[in-house]
């Protein structure tokens, strides 16, 4: 039986920790990119308007791109791209009750809102 030097003895010892370093740091970056990845895929603030026409689209209205409806859904979009302070949560008022003045049914004027202005 041979016996290992002190030297030859930590060696595995270091190239474990090491390994153990590079697998966390790989592991935090992926966490990083993961974290990262809906800041780079994030939509613009036009698709927010037109997720709500989509949405009253898939309802069965009619929204007219140069129309009153793509006003309204206009008005949430504001809101979205606010500063959220007390006095912009009108815009959402505005877009449901000018909605609901054109015909749509409640429940839908506030979900097309709701999808327009969410951030």
């Amino acid at each position: 039986m041979t016996k290992l030097s002190r030297k030859e003895n930590e060696e595995p010892i270091r190239s474990s920790a090491r390994r153990w370093k590079r697998l966390a740091a790989l592991a935090l970056s992926g966490a990083l990119l993961a974290g990262a990845a809906p800041l780079v895929t994030a939509t613009p603030a036009a698709a927010w308007a037109n997720d709500c026409r989509k949405y009253l689209e898939s309802k069965g209205y009619r929204v007219p791109v140069p129309g009153k409806a793509n006003t309204y859904c206009g008005y949430a979009e504001n809101y979205a791209t606010s500063n959220r302070e007390p006095g912009d949560a009108a815009w959402l008022y505005f877009c449901h009750h000018g909605l609901k003045k054109l015909g749509v049914k409640k429940k839908h004027a506030t979900m097309a809102c709701y999808k327009g202005g969410l951030v």
